[in-house]
């Protein structure tokens, strides 16, 4: 039997999970809580934000956190957890993910990705439309791995980061948390907490917390 799942936020982001989960063997949609009540595909919208506190009030144990921005992805999540739901992961039937790769939950995984062996991946993370992630690698969670990204073996990215489109990451680096690269940069040596960092080879332009 499926899992009914609750999906929480109704945006754009929304799209792409809601489409891997209709067309899933062992999740189907159960309703979609957004603060502004929009949901995609006719799917029902069954409330807002203000409902989150109640979910297995309402009868809901699982839920997906379909929101983009790794900050809110990472607060929803945690107040969807406090109110004792389970999250669960999304894998694109054509995403390709070795048999001894960890992968935590809330996790979406989209279509041509791939993830090989000895490769972690962390709880609420996006690995984006065919974006590779190397043998040993370590990602943080809520990451947003964007599409066509390549991060190749044993390398590290810290918790919240952003890798824009069509990120190349050499072998062995690691990258701190909370950091923007911008699309199209090529890192070749560590990147600190909260900077930002474009171009090839990316170089750190702001730091984030000033």
């Amino acid at each position: 039997m499926k899992k009914k799942v609750l999906v929480l936020g109704g945006g754009p982001h929304s799209k792409v999970c809601i489409d891997i989960m209709l067309h899933s063997d062992d999740y189907e949609v159960a309703g979609v809580i957004d603060k502004d009540g929009q949901a995609p595909f006719g799917i029902p919208v069954i409330g807002t934000d203000d409902s989150a506190d109640t979910l297995r009030e309402l009868g809901f144990s699982y839920a997906f956190v379909a929101i983009g921005s790794n900050t809110i992805r990472k607060k929803v999540s945690e107040r969807a957890l406090s109110v004792g739901m389970e999250l669960v992961s999304l894998i694109a039937d054509d995403a390709i993910i070795s048999e001894f790769a960890s992968i935590g939950d809330g996790v979406l995984i989209n279509h041509g990705a791939i993830v090989n062996a000895e490769a972690s991946i962390g709880d609420g993370t996006i690995l984006n439309t065919g974006c590779t992630v190397d043998h040993d690698c370590v990602i943080g969670q809520y990451c947003h791995i964007a599409p066509g990204t390549h991060i190749s073996g044993s390398s590290k990215v810290g918790d919240q980061t952003f890798l824009g489109t069509g990120t190349s990451v050499i072998d062995g680096i690691t990258i701190g948390k909370r950091v923007m690269v911008g699309a199209g940069a090529a890192v070749v040596q560590n990147l600190p907490d909260n900077c930002t960092a474009v171009g090839v080879p990316a170089k750190v332009i702001r730091n984030n917390e000033e």
